[in-house]
């Protein structure tokens, strides 16, 4: 009776602390009676198969099974969960294994009434440190790693359990120092790296948050002018044809003028969410200052296709409420010009031509 408290309570703390992890697809109650069931029949399942004599170590590996309900119950992927799971099977084995060294230090054997009390007393001692641990370290780790890195999380949480597992339950138990030490050593390591892992994710963001003020607009969220060049520069560099096409707002002062320029800022991001819809992968968009826009396109078009691009280029925006138009210029790389600055002054004196053409009323705020 007292080995299976020993055993429902570490179960129940690691499926608290996976829910308390993972991002629920039910809500909790569901989620609850989900586990209870799966747990019921789980247990009377074991109960029928499993002989008695059988090692409770091999009964705990079972465990694993339990990614089937959570596979059901939780959003993340499969491989989140299983370091999820190896973690908090880690933890609560961890505890287990400390009342377990203290009660057989104390009475020379394996007194489970002892054990059960002492394991509870840690779970309630460690508990209010492991939540803020969790969501503070443990959840931000989880949800910015890369696969790569998910893969050596989920090595490290099954060499960190399977080395608990073999310390409690395998390796014979002669010096309780060393096999506290042991434990301790896992407990540990498993924190260690999960602290480098945020530190170093906590380096990345930064520094990836600086590339994108270096080469992003912030507004629109697409390229920046420093960006056109860095890529402009490396396609002429590699001697590759491409299409630029520069793109100039019609009237966008007199939306500031008339609305605000928080409306004005919704008309560029529109525009811009249009162009991209309508570039899709055949291209890049770049922002140049408030109203001008270049786009290159990485293939070269004849003129019926490029007339049928520009058309696609109007017919998005023109689903803008009450858009004003853009005006157009293009040309080719290295037809029309060979360097960066010769693309960019042809395209604007044509995109010019192509506002001047226009009725007064669309010039008049420019």
């Amino acid at each position: 009776m007292i080995q299976a408290i020993i055993v429902y309570e570490v179960l129940i703390i690691n499926l608290l602390l996976t829910h308390l992890i993972l991002k629920r697809k039910y809500d909790t109650y569901v989620i609850v009676i989900a586990l209870l069931t799966f747990t019921i029949a789980f247990s009377i399942i074991v109960k029928l198969t499993i002989p008695s004599e059988v090692s409770r170590a091999w009964t705990m590996l079972l465990g694993v099974i339990y990614i089937i309900p959570l596979s059901l119950l939780y959003k993340d992927a499969l491989l989140k969960k299983v370091i999820v799971m190896t973690l908090c099977w880690s933890y609560s084995l961890f505890l287990s294994s400390i009342a377990y060294i203290i009660t057989t230090s104390i009475y020379g054997t394996h007194l489970e009434p002892l054990m059960i009390i002492l394991q509870t007393i840690f779970i309630v001692l460690t508990i209010p440190f492991l939540l803020p641990y969790i969501h503070k370290f443990l959840i931000f780790v989880l949800h910015n790693l890369d696969k790569k890195s998910n893969v050596v999380l989920i090595i490290m949480g099954v060499v960190n359990f399977s080395g608990l597992m073999a310390a409690r339950y395998f390796i014979p138990y002669t010096n309780p120092i060393l096999f506290l030490v042991i434990v301790i050593s896992f407990g540990l390591t498993t924190i260690l790296v999960n602290v480098l892992l945020y530190d170093s994710i906590q380096k990345t963001k930064r520094v990836k948050t600086l590339h994108n003020i270096a080469y992003k607009d912030f507004l629109t969220g697409v390229k920046n002018r420093h960006s056109l060049f860095l890529d402009a520069g490396l396609l002429i560099q590699e001697e590759r044809q491409f299409q630029l096409i520069f793109m100039d707002l019609d009237n966008l002062k007199k939306i500031n003028d008339e609305f605000s320029h928080q409306i004005g800022d919704e008309y560029l991001k529109t525009f811009v969410a249009r162009v991209i819809k309508a570039i899709g992968s055949r291209g890049t968009l770049y922002r140049m200052s408030g109203d001008e826009f270049i786009c290159i396109i990485h293939k070269a078009y004849s003129d019926e296709e490029l007339a049928l691009f520009v058309e696609s280029i109007h017919y998005r925006a023109s689903e803008v409420t009450q858009f004003n138009g853009v005006s157009i210029g293009s040309v080719l790389f290295p037809k029309d010009a060979i360097t960066i600055d010769e693309l960019i002054h042809k395209a604007d004196n044509l995109m010019y031509k192509d506002k001047r053409s226009k009725p007064r009323k669309y010039r008049e705020s420019n």
